[in-house]
């Protein structure tokens, strides 16, 4: 993939605004992960109002360690709290989070690294000392990724 950058100074534009234009010349898978991705790097949704006991907080998204669901509900962990949240699993996942197993989507700025266990599990390692099992039905989705980041 090639990328040709031209800056251009536009006078009509307020100081925080910018015009981003991607040309391309077919419907590749890489286009839309590139286009999602600067979508992404570009929203305003960089943070979570989440519910810490009925008072709810902002939590920056590069936060949030992992989603897990335990029983019926789901949480959002961060180095320093557990917060119960409304939404489902499923829609949490995005380019920053991947889904390990059916009940936990971890961030993936946070994880050190993935490790095979001497009992042939596969773990994820995150930056706070926790461990996460990677489910059998996921293993390859992780593959995959590890391998479009080219780890």
């Amino acid at each position: 993939m090639k990328f040709y950058i031209e800056e251009i100074k536009n006078n009509e534009l307020d100081d925080n605004e910018y015009k981003i234009i991607i040309e391309y010349n077919n419907n590749s898978k890489n286009n839309k992960h590139f286009i999602q991705y600067i979508k992404n790097y570009c929203s305003n949704d960089t943070s979570l109002f989440l519910n810490n006991n009925e008072i709810y907080e902002e939590i920056l998204i590069k936060d949030i360690l992992y989603f897990y669901s335990e029983g019926r509900y789901n949480y959002a962990k961060t180095k320093n709290k557990v917060f119960k949240i409304k939404a489902k699993l499923y829609e949490m996942e995005s380019d920053t989070f991947l889904r390990i197993s059916k009940h936990c989507i971890v961030n993936i700025e946070h994880v050190l690294n993935f490790d095979l266990s001497k009992t042939g599990q596969f773990l994820v390692n995150i930056d706070n000392g926790d461990k996460e099992v990677v489910s059998r039905r996921c293993i390859k989705n992780v593959l995959y990724f590890l391998d479009e980041k080219g780890v």
